[in-house]
């Protein structure tokens, strides 16, 4: 079983660049966070719409959803550090994801 190690930083170490860079990833978490859950939301509401009404505006709108959803999920990647994702596959990714 593993144990949590607690590190403490005295706070005469941590700069201020630092807390300001630590301020911006939390905003940037907590913003695609509530990103990701309304468009998974929209998402899921409109494509069941869409079966359940047999409307081909419904499922459009949904599949656009679905891919602004994916489109959050790898802003969200790009930001975490575990799953550091560059700025050129991420571009890719869009070109793919977003059809002229």
């Amino acid at each position: 079983m593993s144990e949590f190690v607690q590190i403490e930083i005295p706070a005469s170490q941590i700069s201020t660049a630092t807390c300001a860079s630590l301020r911006r990833s939390a905003a940037v978490f907590w913003l695609q966070g509530i990103t990701l859950v309304w468009m998974l939301a929209e998402c899921g509401l409109s494509l069941y719409a869409a079966a359940a009404a047999h409307s081909p505006a419904l499922l459009a709108f949904g599949s656009d959803s679905l891919v602004e959803l994916l489109s959050a999920g790898v802003v969200l990647f790009q930001f975490l550090p575990q799953i550091s994702i560059s700025e050129r596959k991420a571009a890719r990714f869009f070109g793919v994801a977003s059809p002229p």
